[in-house]
């Protein structure tokens, strides 16, 4: 009978040790498919968050969550990956000394990563003029002469067409609504901005523009301006011929 008193208590201790550990493992268990599923705690409380991936062209470049500085790059072309990011409207800006900031109302989903790419442009975007004698002279005289314009080119999984009403924009894997960028005069020729599928450059008998093929508030820029312009890209630059003249544009 002793003995029958002393192994309850064995057995007692036993059957708590082993549900403290099933209790640990189902915590773990849930834990681990909560965060998978991008919930996290936060203070007292349990939040969906989501992860944000920027791609940024520019070094010492600040990223900012409402007013809220979350990264700074370091490199040309850096990919940023911002996990946790709660879910819901946030203000997304991007800063760097000497260019436009870039900000934005961006709705952050659920259940999946989210990449936006922001672009930056100088703020004092000038035309050189080339002369004769200068190292370019002679390379654009000879392009121009030849000078096909670019009408189109294609951009991750959208293809970017030149139209007599403004920039088209074309899915080509899944369908898609975007507005056409319009304007007033034809589009004579379009290139990508650097390496940013959702910006273009493009050109009209009058005008340069670089803007944003999204169809939320698209953001653009004015950067030549004159009479009978075209011209054409390499790399960085532009190179441009208007009224008889020619120019470079460093972007």
């Amino acid at each position: 009978m002793d003995r029958q008193k002393r192994k309850n208590p064995e057995r007692i201790v036993i059957f708590i040790y082993i549900a403290v550990i099933f209790l640990i493992l189902l915590i773990a268990v849930v834990f681990s498919v909560g965060h998978e599923k991008g919930y996290r705690i936060k203070g007292f409380a349990i939040q969906k968050t989501s992860n944000l991936i920027l791609e940024v062209s520019e070094p010492q470049t600040w990223v900012f969550i409402e007013d809220n500085p979350v990264h700074q790059t370091l490199s040309d072309s850096e990919i940023i990956n911002i996990p946790d990011v709660e879910l819901g409207r946030k203000l997304i800006t991007v800063i760097k000394n000497g260019y436009f900031p870039w900000a934005k109302y961006i709705d952050i989903p659920s259940n999946k990563e989210l990449t936006i790419y922001p672009f930056l442009l100088k703020q004092h975007v000038k035309a050189s003029q080339i002369l004769v004698g200068d190292p370019d002279f002679l390379k654009v005289y000879q392009t121009f002469n030849t000078f096909t314009p670019q009408t189109n080119y294609q951009a991750g999984s959208h293809q970017i067409l030149a139209t007599e009403k403004g920039v088209e924009i074309k899915c080509l894997e899944t369908e898609c609504q975007i507005p056409l960028i319009e304007t007033t005069s034809p589009i004579l020729n379009v290139y990508q901005f650097r390496n940013n599928p959702n910006v273009v450059i493009y050109g009209t008998p009058t005008e340069i523009q670089v803007s944003e093929l999204v169809d939320d508030l698209r953001i653009s820029y004015k950067i030549f301006e004159g009479q009978d312009v075209n011209f054409f890209s390499e790399e960085d630059t532009l190179f441009v011929k208007s009224a008889g003249q020619y120019f470079k544009i460093s972007l």
